[in-house]
């Protein structure tokens, strides 16, 4: 019965636009102007509507690949931005073309300028820093006021609040394994600071003749420390040991002269 009403009304100029929509109305073909929500009036044969179009919150899941910090490492990001579209905040032009692409059009726009503002603003921080949270919110902001200056003419722009979520960052699994050295090594030197000199020339004695013997009992020592605490180490590098016939050479001529 409604259905038969509003084509009814139709016919004399009359447009029904849902809640959260706008219905774009075409003068003589071209783009003129937009239509609120509810029963309006249009020029019957001078004016022509198009489908409405949805004014509420789009979502956009965007996955960027080998996106470059400052020392460039690629990382990979997984993020949510949420936007809006009021074709009356676009330049004219621009609405004419958006309000007749429909939403994937939208999504694509929006995923573009998101990739490339995300680039430029990952490219100023260092691997480490782009992976600490409070980046990250700090991204989400920058990214935000970047993609609503940059859309404005469009009539795109994320939510005020909360429109920008970035959602996963992965490092590469080298990166995380070099990081996790670092902080290894950092722990490590921190210990070794609370010692005093000699306590740790002797440490570093003794790890490195355990290290050494592993290597082989064929390595030269060299001798590491103060006057008070000289201790000998094995030389890392191997060097080859004399050969057993020049051994038995010298006991040979020992026996000779022996013997007479």
């Amino acid at each position: 019965m409604i259905r038969v009403l509003l084509w009814f009304l139709s016919l004399f100029g009359f447009i029904f636009t849902p809640d959260n929509h706008v219905t774009p109305v075409m003068r003589w073909g071209q783009y003129k102007r937009t239509i609120a929500p509810g029963l309006r009036w249009t020029i019957p044969l001078v004016e022509r509507t198009l489908d409405p179009v949805k004014t509420s919150i789009y979502v956009g899941n965007i996955y960027l690949e080998e996106v470059l910090s400052r020392d460039n490492i690629p990382f990979t990001l997984k993020m949510t931005v949420l936007f809006t579209f009021i074709p009356d905040k676009a330049v004219k032009p621009a609405a004419a073309q958006l309000v007749k692409a429909g939403e994937p059009v939208l999504q694509t726009i929006v995923r573009d300028y998101t990739n490339q503002g995300l680039r430029r603003l990952a490219a100023k921080y260092g691997a480490e820093c782009l992976s600490d949270n409070v980046t990250m919110t700090i991204m989400e902001k920058d990214l935000s006021a970047y993609l609503t200056s940059t859309m404005r003419p469009l009539g795109l722009a994320p939510l005020k609040r909360d429109g920008i979520l970035i959602k996963e960052l992965i490092a590469p699994p080298e990166f995380k394994h070099t990081i996790f050295d670092v902080k290894h090594d950092e722990s490590i030197l921190e210990v070794l600071r609370s010692y005093p000199v000699p306590e740790l020339v002797r440490l570093l004695n003794e790890v490195i003749v355990a290290n050494g013997l592993k290597q082989g009992a064929n390595q030269m020592a060299f001798m590491v420390g103060g006057n008070d605490a000289i201790h000998a180490l094995p030389w890392m590098a191997n060097h080859p040991s004399q050969p057993d016939n020049h051994r038995n050479g010298q006991h040979g001529y020992n026996d000779y002269n022996g013997k007479g």
